[in-house]
């Protein structure tokens, strides 16, 4: 699996509000229109912290590997969402990752019984 995460920037003079509107309502359904797109996350900074916050959010997508992110991109549907970032970001930075889950709490009976991973 190949994932990008993002640290998004958002423009000049738009609130936090505006900001995570736009993500939610009017990006998230383009980049969701990816060819080959596995799933894709978003994290807004919340709005007490957004005023301090060096960056509007974070997102994450996932393809089946780079091919298949450089084919979503390049196809109608990237160009589309590609062009919407300049509507409500300023930049964004991105890079591939390889996620690790290092800890992961499991909910059941009693409370919360904590999960890591064996070596």
């Amino acid at each position: 699996m190949y994932s990008i995460m993002f640290v998004l920037y958002r423009k000049p003079g738009m609130d936090q509000d505006d900001f995570v509107r736009h993500w939610r309502e009017r990006h998230a359904p383009l980049v969701a229109q990816l060819p080959g797109i596995l799933r894709y996350r978003i994290a807004p900074v919340v709005r007490e912290e957004a005023a301090e916050a060096p960056f509007a959010g974070i997102a994450e997508i996932w393809f089946d590997s780079r091919d298949a992110w450089l084919r979503a991109l390049e196809s109608p549907e990237g160009q589309r969402a590609l062009q919407d970032v300049l509507e409500f970001q300023e930049r964004s930075d991105g890079a591939s990752v390889a996620p690790e889950i290092v800890f992961e709490a499991a909910f059941g009976e009693g409370g919360v019984a904590p999960t890591v991973p064996q070596a």
